[in-house]
């Protein structure tokens, strides 16, 4: 028993240490970035050393994802979703119509909703087997007339013990700037939400509508679909995904500059695009006059512009 007792804890001690890696582990993408790059450069072909570059990043994020899997997620996803009755937290703030939001979780949903009240509006379930465990799922919340930062807390202990989730409820006034929403086993749903977006995912999809001021979104492991009703010219738009198709919606009538690379997929465009450069998995070029940037990078996913009905 000591000896397994040792063992676990050594488990629980590795597992601790990727857990607090999950949070940054987006942080491969810069690396990801530079790779495409490297590799679209060297035009597809193995010389220099682009190559070796991209598979030395393939190794990081593999190595990574499988021990996240194999330490933490694998045996949270074994135990059984909770029957019990959520833990629930319900709170408001009174804000600016403009506000600066940010919200970080775990494992659990976010959902992020416009509305035309000055208020940030956080409706909050917590679920374990059972309620004490919930109960000790904080959720932090620092909140001013311009800025509200939103966190979910664990004890360490939660680690090797009972699974808890938090689903988030999120209203916020529709010119809100999502200066940050970062999750790790978590899918991120937002509407009707007008300021510029920052969302990044280790494991979830990304799924963004109604968007008027650009943004950047990421995930590892997942799909991303953002749909904007407006384009100006200002506008800065990225999507990035490591195992996952990226599609962006925009209006019929949006110009923009547009860079596509993908390493295993396709590239597609429906607007009408003049090309200056032109591969399977490596596309550059303007959609009539240009003005906005629009960015969509994967290495093992599909990437599509689509123009809105």
């Amino acid at each position: 028993r000591c000896e397994k007792g040792q063992a676990l804890k050594g488990i629980a001690g590795v597992a601790a240490l990727q857990f607090e890696q999950a949070a940054a582990g987006l942080n491969h993408l810069a690396d990801l970035d530079a790779a495409v790059d490297d590799a679209a450069a060297a035009g597809g072909h193995h010389h220099g050393c682009a190559p070796d570059r991209l598979l030395q990043v393939a190794d990081q994020i593999a190595l990574f994802l499988d021990l996240l899997l194999a330490l933490v997620v694998a045996p949270l996803i074994a135990q059984d979703t909770p029957a019990t009755a959520p833990v629930m937290f319900e709170r408001s703030y009174p804000v600016s119509s403009n506000p600066r939001v940010s919200v970080r979780n775990i494992s659990g949903n976010v959902d992020i909703v416009g509305w035309d009240r000055n208020e940030v509006s956080i409706v909050a379930e917590k679920r374990a087997r059972k309620p004490e465990v919930a109960a000790k799922a904080e959720i932090a919340v620092e909140a001013s007339a311009d800025r509200v930062d939103i966190e979910t807390r664990f004890e360490k202990s939660w680690l090797w013990g009972d699974k808890v989730e938090v689903d988030y409820l999120i209203k916020v006034p529709t010119g809100s700037r999502l200066e940050l929403v970062k999750v790790v086993n978590s899918g991120v749903r937002v509407r009707g939400v007008t300021g510029p977006a920052t969302v990044e995912a280790v494991n979830g999809n990304l799924d963004l509508a109604g968007l008027t001021s650009g943004g950047k979104f990421q995930t590892v492991n997942g799909s991303i679909n953002v749909d904007f009703a407006v384009v100006s010219a200002r506008d800065d738009i990225v999507i990035e995904t490591v195992n996952g198709n990226g599609t962006l919606t925009v209006p019929a009538d949006a110009a923009f500059g547009f860079v596509g690379k993908t390493i295993n997929g396709s590239i597609e465009c429906d607007l009408p695009l003049t090309k200056s450069r032109s591969a399977r998995t490596d596309i550059v070029g303007t959609v009539r006059s240009g003005g906005a940037s629009v960015t969509l990078k994967s290495v093992n996913g599909n990437l599509r512009v689509r123009a809105r009905p």
